[in-house]
């Protein structure tokens, strides 16, 4: 039997088969590389919502062998909405794990197993009079926000927050983007398109103490108040990122640049 499986190419050394899931996906988020804010998410996801569930499975006579049905099962689960990130690192951890030789076929990758797709949900513009109602409801400083979130798509509220003062060129009508502000384990940090570096820059916008804002906070004391005033119910959906997506309505910045007329 073991002969057959080493032609067959699906031999496992039952020494390296032995390693648990969670084991192995501990490893993978450890080695993983990721920025800062996508390793704090991953990690989150990964603990939250595949290892329990595979615990219980390795525990009786699962170990060792992941099937089709375990992913068919679970994810199948999950909000709509989370679905398909949680299947997707399910799906690499054990790509990971077939190409270390641990396991020997990827279950999620199996005829039967189709991928969950989120909920494509219809995105409504919003009028003229609301983004200028919320725009009034915010302190002076921050009205600018508006202009950029709605004029030049942007559908990260972190990308506007990390926008510098040398990143605007009036004169060649370009606004550039190239870091965002992201809260991490409780601090703020840079995020580079392509690097994972925290370097200090002036910002275009800043708290009345010249320091970085915490989204959070400007989201409860400032944006939520001006949406309010505005008369709109606010929901998850009517955040600065969701509003000025929908506001613009035709994508975001995309880690390069946007032109302003």
């Amino acid at each position: 039997m073991t002969e057959s499986d080493k032609l067959r190419g699906s031999y496992v050394d039952p020494v390296t088969g032995r390693m648990t899931f969670a084991e192995y996906a501990e490893t993978w988020l450890r080695t993983r590389s990721f920025d800062k804010s996508t390793r704090e998410s991953a990690e989150f996801r990964v603990r939250k919502y595949p290892l329990p569930f595979l615990r219980l499975a390795e525990a009786g006579r699962d170990q060792a062998r992941p099937h089709p049905g375990m992913g068919r099962g679970h994810v199948g689960k999950l909000a709509p909405a989370t679905r398909a990130v949680v299947f997707a690192h399910l799906r690499t951890i054990l790509g990971a794990a077939v190409d270390d030789e641990r396991i020997t076929k990827n279950p999620c990758s199996a005829k039967s197993v189709k991928p969950p797709r989120p909920v494509q949900r219809r995105v409504v513009p919003w009028r003229y009079a609301q983004i200028s109602a919320i725009r009034g409801g915010l302190a002076q400083r921050y009205r600018p926000m508006v202009d950029l979130g709605a004029g030049c798509g942007s559908a990260a509220g972190g990308e506007i927050l990390g926008l510098g003062v040398d990143d605007i060129d009036f004169d060649a009508g370009w606004v550039h983007v190239c870091r965002q502000v992201k809260l991490v384990r409780s601090r703020l940090v840079f995020g580079l398109p392509k690097s994972d570096r925290d370097r200090r820059i002036p910002l275009l916008f800043t708290t009345t103490r010249r320091g970085a804002i915490n989204r959070r906070t400007f989201d409860n004391k400032s944006w939520r108040p001006a949406v309010v005033a505005a008369g709109i119910t606010p929901t998850r959906f009517t955040g600065m990122t969701g509003l000025l997506r929908e506001a613009a309505g035709w994508g975001r910045f995309g880690g390069d640049r946007c032109r302003i007329e």
